[in-house]
């Protein structure tokens, strides 16, 4: 049974809007024998923590509801590195990826706000900016 209803009457669907609870709910779902199906979507964060929180019922009630929404299949491609990576961030976090895989990869890191990183000592590094998206025609 889910909530106190016989697992007859059940929804063919629930919408939990809370995803750090996730695996206790999938676990609780998985207990009571629920067939249909469950999804999880984060309103807390997306809408819920900030300074209009107070007002902030219509853009959770506007989530929960494009939540419910079936989404089309997303498509994979793959790719084949050759040995070389591309990482293209906005701090530190960056550089520390790229340190990380430097071990088994080319690696080149581009900065979109540099700002005070500095780069390691064993990297070679250019300063430079990159021009808005589509500002530079491609033909």
């Amino acid at each position: 049974m889910l909530a106190g209803t016989p697992a007859q009457a059940a929804p063919e669907q629930i919408l939990v809007a809370c995803t750090q609870e996730a695996p206790l709910f999938s676990e609780i779902v998985e207990e009571t024998g629920y067939a249909g199906e469950i999804s999880f979507t984060n309103i807390r964060e997306l809408a819920g923590w900030s300074d209009q929180a107070r007002s902030a019922g219509p853009k959770m009630a506007a989530l929960l509801s494009a939540s419910a929404e079936p989404m089309a299949p997303t498509r994979f491609t793959t790719l084949t590195s050759a040995g070389v990576a591309l990482i293209y961030g906005r701090d530190e976090t960056a550089i520390e990826i790229a340190r990380r895989l430097s071990d088994t990869l080319d690696v080149t890191v581009i900065l979109s706000r540099p700002g005070d990183v500095t780069p390691p000592r064993s990297a070679d590094a250019a300063r430079s900016r990159l021009p808005p998206a589509g500002s530079v025609p491609l033909n």
